[in-house]
């Protein structure tokens, strides 16, 4: 307080401006790793899945899978919403193992066989207005989630530079830290309910519009699933 208030108005400008700067280079920055965090709160760490830490949480996930009794109703749709379609290929964490239960629905060799990270970009140019707003709305808010919970956990970090430049005490750093473990937490789940929800959405376009692709693609739509699940393939 006392710093700002001896600088001149024409240096609290050039502050202020400085600082609308920076924080939009860092917009422009955190959209272009958006994906790449993604991954990394989807558990594709270095050293693979074969990394000691990813296969102790494939090992606590799959506990989850076993401990789950399918005749049951909620158990069932946890199952279908919440982990792959085949047991090996469980991910590390929930948000990996949300995202690729939906990326695994088309691909099942008992729905259509097709390969969602491939097509999905095919698909998606030929989807209705409304499908495609409804997808990217669903994906923004998976996003932001992405992003808050990122930002949350370097947030400890960035603040021991402040309080090394700025003499604060290790208490205020004590507080931020509770605070940004407290935000990061809110906005995993909050990335994983909203992954839940993309992930819904991308399997109704699958469902709807994929013979629509296949037109689109100078194909001839077979009569029977079987055939399709060839064709795709």
């Amino acid at each position: 307080s006392h710093w700002w208030s001896a600088r001149t108005g024409f240096v609290q400008t050039l502050v202020v401006g400085a600082a609308v700067a920076g924080l939009l280079v860092f917009s422009f920055l955190a959209s272009g790793l958006v994906t790449s965090l993604t991954r990394l709160w989807e558990g594709y760490w270095p050293g693979g899945m074969n990394s000691a830490l990813a296969r102790w949480r494939i090992g606590r996930h799959v506990k989850r899978w076993d401990a789950l009794n399918l005749r049951d109703d909620t158990d069932y749709m946890r199952r279908f919403y919440h982990f792959p379609v085949r047991k090996a290929d469980v991910m590390p964490t929930r948000l990996g193992n949300v995202l690729r239960a939906a990326e695994d629905y088309p691909g099942d060799d008992e729905r259509y066989g097709m390969d969602a990270v491939f097509y999905w970009p095919r698909l998606y140019l030929i989807l209705p207005s409304d499908a495609r707003s409804l997808a990217d709305s669903y994906r923004s808010g998976l996003d932001r989630m992405v992003l808050l919970a990122s930002l949350a956990a370097a947030f400890p970090v960035a603040a021991l530079v402040v309080l090394a430049l700025a003499h604060t005490s290790w208490l205020a750093w004590a507080v931020a830290l509770a605070i940004s473990v407290v935000a990061g937490a809110a906005g995993y789940w909050g990335a994983v309910s909203a992954a839940v929800a993309f992930g819904d959405a991308l399997r109704s376009c699958f469902d709807n519009y994929r013979r629509t692709l296949l037109a689109q693609l100078g194909m001839t739509p077979p009569s029977s699933l079987e055939a399709e699940r060839k064709l795709w393939g």
